[in-house]
């Protein structure tokens, strides 16, 4: 069996809790180009990203792009 193919049927599978291990993995990326949006979030949320320093911003997209690719993970 593939690593990918493994890795696959590990998100697959619903007992799987991937919350911390893609959360540790996420890092940030330069995207080809960022857009300006308004979002809201809650104010928790947006606090913990900001006890770690500048830069929290990026950390909040580099965990949502993390999500956005094991969800296409979980999709193929």
């Amino acid at each position: 069996m593939s690593e990918a193919k493994l890795e696959k049927e590990i998100l697959d599978d619903p007992d799987t809790d991937i919350l911390p291990e893609w959360l540790e993995k996420a890092e940030s990326a330069v995207p080809n180009k960022k857009r300006l949006i308004s979002l809201r979030i809650d104010s928790e949320v947006i606090d913990w990203f900001k006890t770690s320093g500048d830069g929290y911003q990026s950390r909040i997209n580099a965990v949502l792009r993390t999500f956005m690719q094991i969800k296409r993970l979980k999709r193929d």
